[in-house]
C-alpha cells in the first residue's frame, strides 16, 4: 500500500487558485516577455512531472536481521531545486515487495524551468514511526537523535540525482512529463566473520573466559579508530559530518549447536564515489564479571575496505586474539571477500 506525503504549503496553493479566475486575462496567461539581454524569458507555466523510481533491493543471502526488521516500508523522498533553492519536495512510503525490485512513481508539480532532482530511500520503521535517518534536508541527512547504529539492515540507503528542464514546456499548461530515475546505494557493506568459535568454546569448557554474569552472553565492540562519515548530501552525492570513535555492539551466545563460524558484526557505511575507504577499525570481545567490571577476552586491530555499493567480508579469529596485542590484518589478506550488493552469493 502507498502513502503519500507532502510538505508544500497547501494553504498558499490554494490561495492561487482562487485567484486565478481574477487574472485568466492577466500576467499569468501573458507571452513571456523579453529578459534584459533580450532573450525570451521562462513563463510560470505549470508543469507535471511523474518520477518514476526504481530500485534493485538484492543483498547477499545471508543478511542478519533484528526482529523488528520485518516491520518496514521504504521511504522515498523526491526534491526539486531551482538555482539551488528547494522548489518542492514529495515523500512516499511503499510497502516491502516480494522480489527485489522497487517500483513507485512520484508526481511533483513544477513551473517551466531547469531543475535538479534529488532522491533518497531508505527504511522506514512501521512499528515505532522512525527512521535512523533524519532524512528531513537531503543536503544534510543525518543518523537520528544522533544516535550510532551497527548491525541493521535498516541504513541500507539509495540516493540519484537528475538534471531535469522543463524550459521546452512554456506555455504548456499543465503538460506531463516522465522522468525515469534509478537511484544506487549511498554504502558500503561490511560483515566481520569469527573463524575460531571451536577455540573458543574450548576456552569456555576450561574456564579460561565466561560470559556475563547475568545475561550469559559475551559482547563484540567494534570501535572506528578514525573520522567516520555519519551523514550524507543526497543533491551532491557526498559524504558528511565525520566523527571519530563511533561505537557499537552486539551480543552474541556460544553454545554447542553454533557454528564453527560466527557473524560476530556488519555495518553500512557512507562512502563517496569512486572511493575505496580504508577503514581503521577494533573489534573486541568483552563480557561483564560478577561485579559488574568489564573483561576483555579478545582485541582486533585493523582495516576494513568499503566500496560503495559493495559486501567485504572479513574472517580471522577474532574470539581468541590477544588482547594484549591484537591482529593487524591486511584487508587484502586470504579469505577477504566482497562482491557487488547486487550480485554476491550466499556463504
Amino acid at each position: 500500500m502507498k502513502k503519500t506525503m507532502t510538505y508544500k504549503n497547501r494553504l498558499v496553493r490554494w490561495g492561487m487558485a482562487a485567484l486565478l479566475p481574477l487574472f485568466a486575462s492577466g500576467c499569468l496567461m501573458e507571452e513571456p516577455e523579453l529578459t534584459a539581454d533580450g532573450e525570451l524569458g521562462v513563463d510560470p507555466t505549470s508543469v507535471n512531472v511523474e518520477a518514476e523510481i526504481t530500485l534493485d533491493l538484492e543483498v547477499p543471502a545471508a543478511v542478519s536481521r533484528a526482529d523488528d526488521e520485518d516491520v518496514f516500508s521504504h521511504r522515498i523522498i523526491v526534491e526539486a531545486y531551482l538555482d539551488n533553492q528547494l522548489s518542492d519536495r514529495e515523500v512516499v512510503y511503499e510497502d516491502p515487495t516480494l522480489t527485489n525490485r522497487l517500483q513507485t512513481k512520484v508526481g511533483l508539480n513544477l513551473h517551466a524551468r531547469n531543475y535538479k532532482l534529488a532522491v533518497w530511500v531508505d527504511r522506514y520503521n512501521t512499528e515505532n514511526d522512525s527512521c535512523l535517518y533524519d532524512a528531513s534536508d537531503l543536503t544534510g541527512i543525518i543518523r537520528a537523535n544522533n544516535r550510532s547504529y551497527g548491525n541493521t539492515e535498516n541504513k541500507d540507503a539509495f540516493f540519484a540525482t537528475a538534471d531535469l528542464d522543463l524550459t521546452p514546456y512554456r506555455n504548456e499548461w499543465g503538460a506531463k512529463v516522465d522522468v525515469e530515475i534509478a537511484p544506487r546505494r549511498a554504502v558500503g557493506r561490511y560483515t566481520l566473520i569469527a573463524t575460531d568459535v571451536a577455540d573458543f568454546r574450548q576456552k569456555i569448557a576450561d574456564g579460561e573466559v565466561t560470559p556475563d554474569a547475568e545475561n550469559d552472553n559475551f559482547r563484540a565492540r567494534l570501535t572506528y579508530n578514525d573520522y567516520l562519515p555519519v551523514g550524507f548530501n543526497a543533491k551532491e552525492g557526498i559524504t558528511r559530518h565525520a566523527f571519530r570513535y563511533v561505537t557499537y555492539n552486539k551480543s552474541f551466545r556460544i553454545s554447542d549447536d553454533t557454528p564453527d563460524e560466527l557473524e560476530l558484526a556488519f555495518d553500512y557505511v557512507f562512502v563517496n564515489a569512486d572511493e575505496e575507504a580504508s577503514i581503521p577499525v577494533t573489534l573486541e570481545v568483552y563480557s561483564n564479571n560478577a561485579s559488574g567490571d568489564e573483561v576483555i577476552w579478545a582485541s582486533t586491530t585493523f582495516r576494513i575496505r568499503c566500496v560503495r555499493g559493495e559486501n567485504t567480508a572479513v574472517r580471522s579469529n577474532f574470539l581468541t586474539a590477544d588482547p594484549e596485542e591484537g591482529v593487524g590484518i591486511d584487508p587484502d589478506f586470504d579469505g577477504h571477500e566482497e562482491g557487488n550488493l547486487g550480485a554476491i552469493e550466499a556463504e
